[in-house]
């Protein structure tokens, strides 16, 4: 085979695979930089909003890619560079706001692989997301003392 067939038969996999990931090794998860809590949650604000957007708008599909980057993004909550600088209590607090969250952009993209999308996802899970982001943002703002 030569290179161009390697490549097609590569897309061709993914294309198939679709949301599918492989499974990660230990030095998969720490192969790339960590951020600082306010980045994390200025994505996941973000990713927020686009899904928001997608609804609102009728097309809730166009956010898929955002879901799909929101749980990584949420999985790296309690590795952010100044994470240890929170309380115990703090980290608690922006661990289970993170998990929040995890659930709720869950809830929404489950519906996405499973056949017809609820044009309503959104609705039930909005008001727990705001609040998670609203407890991630005030945890930020211990962090920067702003």
């Amino acid at each position: 085979m030569n290179t161009k067939n390697y490549f097609l038969l590569a897309l061709a996999s993914a294309m198939l695979l679709g949301c599918q990931q492989a499974t990660p090794t230990a030095d998969d998860a720490h192969a790339h930089a960590h951020e600082q809590l306010s980045v994390y949650v200025g994505q996941i604000k973000g990713f927020r909003d686009s899904v928001k957007t997608a609804f609102e708008a009728g097309t809730p599909k166009d956010c898929d890619g955002a879901l799909h980057e929101a749980i990584h993004v949420l999985d790296e909550i309690s590795h952010a560079t100044d994470f240890d600088q929170l309380s115990a209590e703090d980290q608690d607090a922006a661990k289970a706001s993170a998990k929040a969250l995890f659930d709720s952009f869950m809830t929404i993209h489950d519906g996405f692989h499973g056949g017809e999308v609820d044009a309503n996802a959104y609705d039930p899970v909005k008001d727990d997301m705001n609040t998670s982001i609203e407890t991630l943002e005030s945890l930020t703002a211990k962090l920067t003392g702003s």
